[in-house]
């Protein structure tokens, strides 16, 4: 079974192993700087990185850490990928694509505009305001993300998405309907 998850402070140990066998795979293995003291410190105790762990029935057999960043020239936040890694013995079974899409689907919660949007979502509309419009901006994302097949939006017009919940509550906006 393959499950993602956030990482924990008992994770730095298999977080630096990831970091070293990431540095032996780029040729880089003296580069090598982190400790598990440093890793438990800049994420778990200044959260200055996120961390999430890909595993197969319940081994660590990947990673992915990333960062937030500020545009001064966008005046907005981001994400920032540094690295994603798979054991390669187990690369081939879409792992990385997986780790991917979680991040992909990471939720800002923020105070800011950005509260309650995917990054994946924030791309998208991105890419549909370089390109002029969703068609061309849905088109533009393929070629980024090298999808295979197409993919047509159903509409183009402003929609917002409404679930209606068993308790006869109503619940508006992608990011409030989980």
């Amino acid at each position: 079974m393959v499950k993602i998850r956030e990482a924990e402070r008992k994770d730095c140990p298999i977080i630096l192993q990831f970091i070293k066998e990431l540095a032996e795979y780029e040729k880089e293995p003296d580069a090598v700087e982190a400790t598990i003291e440093i890793l438990e410190e800049s994420i778990f105790e200044k959260q200055q990185a996120k961390v999430v762990l890909l595993e197969e029935d319940g081994q660590s057999v990947g990673f992915a850490l990333y960062f937030f960043n500020f545009s001064t020239w966008r005046g907005k936040a981001g994400l920032y990928l540094e690295d994603l890694f798979v054991r390669p013995q187990y690369r081939g079974k879409g792992y990385g694509n997986l780790l991917f899409e979680e991040l992909l689907n990471y939720r800002f919660k923020t105070t800011s505009d950005l509260d309650g949007h995917t990054v994946g979502n924030l791309i998208l509309t991105a890419l549909s305001d370089i390109a002029g419009n969703m068609s061309d901006g849905i088109e533009a994302l393929g070629k980024v993300f090298n999808i295979k097949g197409k993919v047509l939006p159903l509409t183009e017009d402003y929609v917002t998405l409404i679930g209606n919940m068993e308790d006869g509550t109503v619940i508006e906006g992608e990011h409030n309907i989980t």
